[in-house]
């Protein structure tokens, strides 16, 4: 999977907080079944191979376009584009994001999540 996107992870964070955990296995369930399409659907990975490439082309020439008119729909461009390369990427995390939460309720005991592990006594 791709480097997690920090500001997409808060968003997340931010949406479940108020979520039940039956709409959370939903959401797991609509996750899992989004990526399955977007790995075994021939037109979704066209589709994201295409997209792939035309951000690579648009990082490669947006430096020879000097007029901000034209510079400004080609940013907006890569955008779509970039969301649409992404779209594997962002429902992996958005399920990660889910399953975790799922866990943490179901096992509160259980710390999840990044911290810094100052139990090492091996100095």
């Amino acid at each position: 999977m791709a480097e997690n996107n920090q500001y997409f992870e808060q968003q997340l964070q931010d949406m479940m907080k108020g979520v039940d955990e039956e709409s959370l296995v939903g959401r797991i369930a609509e996750c899992e079944t989004v990526l399955n399409s977007l790995a075994n659907d021939q037109l979704w990975s066209i589709v994201i191979r295409d997209s792939q490439k035309w951000v690579e082309k648009l990082d490669a020439n947006w430096q020879d376009v000097f007029d901000p008119i034209k510079l400004a729909p080609i940013r907006v461009l890569k955008h779509a584009y970039s969301h649409l390369a992404m779209l594997p990427a962002k429902y992996e995390q958005e399920l990660e994001a889910c399953r975790a939460e799922l866990k943490s309720r179901e096992d509160p005991d259980e710390q999840t999540g990044d911290y810094d592990d100052d139990t090492n006594l091996e100095n």
